[in-house]
């Protein structure tokens, strides 16, 4: 069916204008037989609603965040982290339970985790306090490709982790 293929075409290229893929919803419009994308209802809510408990480890650990980044404000790795030679970028961290495990692995490495969920950032700073592992972390929330673009700079990298991003 003709339609089952535009279907199957408009999926194979659901991208941002970043170019990073995200779950969105096909549905018809009205118009004209006009398919159009939309975002889960739920995306953005989810993002940013957390419980008062976590509300209060960031608020304890808020010095473990990227904060008041401009548009093209580069992160200096060398200067945030003086003491690790290596460094790492991981995407889609979620609770940290990864991130923890890496970083007990990799002595010599300092990780930013990217994480788009504050209730994960929240569950993840509570397990780099509770490892001990505070200077060698620092968290962003928002959206990993757009951070990457704007605040790292070209080739300090030594890794790039993802996880299950958004």
């Amino acid at each position: 069916d003709a339609v089952e293929e535009k279907i199957e075409v408009m999926e194979s290229q659901l991208c941002t204008e970043d170019g990073m893929s995200e779950k969105r919803q096909l549905e018809e419009s009205e118009k004209d037989g006009v398919y159009q994308l939309k975002k889960p209802k739920w995306y953005h809510v989810r993002a940013n609603k957390i419980s008062k408990g976590k509300k209060k480890v960031i608020d304890r650990l808020k010095h473990l965040q990227l904060h008041g980044l401009g548009w093209q404000d580069k992160v200096n790795l060398a200067t945030l982290f003086p003491s690790f030679g290596r460094f790492a970028l991981e995407i889609g961290m979620g609770d940290g339970g990864n991130m923890v495990s890496y970083l007990r692995h990799n002595d010599d490495t300092a990780v930013i985790g990217v994480e788009i969920h504050k209730g994960s950032i929240a569950d993840a700073m509570q397990r780099v306090e509770e490892g001990g592992l505070e200077g060698r972390v620092r968290f962003f929330g928002g959206d990993a490709v757009k951070f990457m673009k704007r605040n790292i700079q070209d080739g300090v990298l030594d890794e790039v982790l993802i996880m299950f991003p958004d």
